[in-house]
């Protein structure tokens, strides 16, 4: 699913353009895929970044030092709707929050649809371990939808106080 995102991308970014640029596109990582850490998004929103910097839509990423990376916030926004377009052809219906955390980084607060990052938070310490089961995201949440569909009277109100 990820090379149908990485082609939608691709077309859809470069059909303005006369020709398409021939690219070879090599992606490595070290997460797991299907172990629910937003690998998918991360690849997305690498692939978008990528790709928005070759068709010049993106300012060069360097500070005057050299040393620091970053765009605008417009610029990431750009990134990250890119980034939730790939997210939705792999996995259906995303919430967003995968490719805004791959986007943006730090942490972020989901509340009514609305994605805002926390800028002071207390120090976590996490232990993540990697079970090996590997999960769909698009089955599970097409399985939570389906239960919500038949019993919104019970789950509707459990979704709201959480």
């Amino acid at each position: 699913m990820a090379v149908f995102a990485f082609l939608y991308m691709y077309l859809s970014i470069f059909a303005k353009s006369k020709a398409l640029p021939s690219l070879t596109v090599t992606v490595w990582s070290e997460l797991p895929t299907g172990a629910g850490l937003g690998s998918s998004a991360a690849y997305c929103a690498s692939v978008a970044a990528a790709l928005l910097s070759t068709q010049g839509a993106l300012s060069s990423p360097l500070g005057p030092d050299g040393d620091t990376a970053s765009w605008s916030g417009e610029e990431l926004e750009l990134i990250n709707q890119w980034a939730f377009q790939g997210e939705r052809i792999i996995h259906g219906n995303p919430s967003g929050v995968d490719n805004a955390v791959s986007t943006w980084g730090g942490i972020l607060r989901y509340q009514s649809g609305k994605i805002t990052p926390l800028q002071r938070v207390p120090t976590l310490r996490i232990l993540l371990t990697n079970t090996r089961v590997p999960r769909s995201t698009k089955t599970l949440v097409a399985g939570v939808k389906d239960k919500i569909n038949k019993f919104p009277s019970i789950l509707n109100p459990v979704l709201e106080s959480v």
